[in-house]
């Protein structure tokens, strides 16, 4: 199974935060009281934003090739955004639980 590096995580989390909160830059250097800070819609849209860019991306095998019958997901909750304190943590948490399942 080829899961997701880190770099097209990090594209998936701009791409969904962009929708959300007005930021340009290396994502990382998002500010923490923002993102911490954000108001509970806003939060709910970007981990729905989230879920969605996340199991749309195209799947690879290990090889690295572009291959079709499974896509990419992640367990996101409110619960789990309450545990981060940045984008950083949000990042790597993605990079740790996320999984490729069969397309059903």
């Amino acid at each position: 199974m080829a899961l997701l590096t880190r770099n097209q995580i990090k594209e998936i989390v701009k791409k969904a935060l962009k929708k959300v909160a007005d930021f340009n830059g290396d994502i990382e250097e998002f500010p923490d009281t923002d993102f911490i800070s954000m108001p509970l819609l806003s939060k709910q849209k970007f981990l729905q934003n989230l879920k969605i860019d996340i199991n749309d991306h195209q799947y690879y095998n290990p090889e690295g090739q572009e291959a079709e019958g499974k896509h990419y997901d992640v367990s996101l909750s409110i619960n789990e955004f309450e545990n981060w304190s940045n984008i950083t943590d949000c990042i790597n948490y993605i990079k740790t639980y996320h999984t490729a399942m069969w397309n059903e």
